[in-house]
């Protein structure tokens, strides 16, 4: 999640940026992004470990009402050493027509009048028998569960990394 959140009155754009290492290969599945009433965008982007950089999903209308879990035609490997950036903006003016109050100084909260990010990443392992996913932000994902597919593939495991 996005730590610290302080919006000035009036502020149309405030972004903050997090970013998370991934520590073993991962197949990104879906993503989600969580703001409250100022929240405005959000994007996750990806620097692999050869260097190169990829948009992996954003949302430049972020609406409280409509928050979708974004699915891939394909998943995405991410391998050990990929770099995943979060940037969030929430617009605390009088043009945000779902801004109870742009007069207020915002902080981190949990309430809809506070705000919070966070971007969620659903995520399998490129390996079947891995035990846990890992990322290296201070603490592990939550352990993977198995789910149900085609009898015929590997088992597939998947946890959901709202880490970020």
């Amino acid at each position: 999640p996005v730590r610290r959140i302080r919006i000035e009155p009036g502020d149309p754009a405030c972004p903050r940026v997090e970013t998370m290492q991934v520590t073993q290969n991962l197949l990104a599945r879906s993503f989600r992004f969580h703001k409250h009433l100022r929240g405005k965008s959000g994007r996750l982007d990806v620097r692999y470990p050869d260097g190169s950089e990829e948009l992996l999903i954003e949302v430049p209308d972020y609406d409280f009402n409509w928050q979708n879990t974004y699915e891939l035609k394909r998943p995405v490997l991410l391998p050990a050493g990929s770099e995943i950036t979060l940037t969030a903006v929430w617009d605390n003016s009088a043009q945000n027509p779902r801004n109870p109050d742009p007069t207020a100084r915002i902080r981190t909260g949990v309430t809809t009048k506070d705000e919070m990010g966070s971007a969620s990443i659903f995520v399998s392992s490129h390996e079947p028998t891995d035990a846990k996913l890992f990322l290296t932000n201070g603490r592990p994902a939550e352990p993977p569960q198995y789910v149900s597919g085609d009898a015929s593939a590997e088992p597939s495991r998947e946890s959901e990394i709202s880490q970020i």
